[in-house]
């Protein structure tokens, strides 16, 4: 069992480490070229990852303004939405895409729970 402990406490040092370097390599890709959405993918990857929501949203508008119609980009800013509570507004975009996009697969699964979400919402309410 301390084994175990230990094990998952060394993982989760590493695991925030390797975002602390890939978060600073990305910031200064970013920096030398901000007109990348790659890389302002990338970094708004991270911070998702890391529940910093704003920042991810943040980057994720750049890279939608780069690329519009970069849908992993905007299935990630419905996600966020998602999670922060706005689930309106991450259906409506993720119907957008599938309405571009209809084999898009994560945005169809996110958007299939959304719905359960808010009809089981609306069933408990009345």
């Amino acid at each position: 069992m301390v084994f175990q402990v230990l094990f998952f406490l060394v993982n989760t040092i590493r695991f925030r480490a390797e975002q602390f370097y890939r978060r600073a390599d990305l910031r200064r890709a970013v920096m030398y070229n901000p007109f990348n959405w790659r890389y302002n993918f990338m970094i708004g990857n991270v911070y998702l990852r890391l529940g910093q929501y704003e920042t991810a949203k943040a980057y994720y508008r750049v890279v939608l303004a780069l690329a519009p119609n970069y849908f992993d980009a905007a299935s990630n800013m419905a996600l966020v939405l998602a999670r922060e509570g706005q689930v309106e507004k991450a259906r409506v975009i993720y119907e957008k895409i599938l309405e571009m996009w209809p084999r898009h697969q994560e945005a169809r699964r996110d958007l299939a729970v959304i719905q359960n979400y808010m009809e089981r919402r609306n069933n408990h309410g009345n």
